[in-house]
């Protein structure tokens, strides 16, 4: 029995499928790297911008955000549930759960 030998352009295609998914992996690596200095130093110093200034509204239902969203929390406030990040500017959150 004897082994099977590719030619050259099924070769050539291999090597250009490993360059392409190698540049996915370059990308990827890129991404993670922001994602973990975004998570480190906090979106808002990557930004610039100190924070998006949360209040509550009136009524005691609604956030207010800083960069001009409502953001409903069913139970307790941001900080109560693991939020750091604004979901709508990046800018970490700086809550103020005072009525406006």
């Amino acid at each position: 029995m004897s082994a099977y030998k590719p030619d050259w352009n099924e070769l050539e295609a291999c090597r250009e499928s490993l360059r392409e998914h190698m540049e996915i992996i370059k990308k990827l690596r890129v991404t993670e790297e922001y994602w973990r200095l975004l998570v480190e130093t906090g979106a808002s110093e990557l930004k610039g911008v100190v924070s998006c200034g949360w209040t509550l509204d009136h009524d005691g239902e609604c956030w207010d955000t800083g960069c001009g969203h409502a953001f409903v929390i069913i139970d307790g406030n941001p900080e109560e549930n693991g939020m750091i990040f604004c979901p709508y500017c990046g800018n970490k959150i700086a809550a103020n759960a005072s009525a406006s």
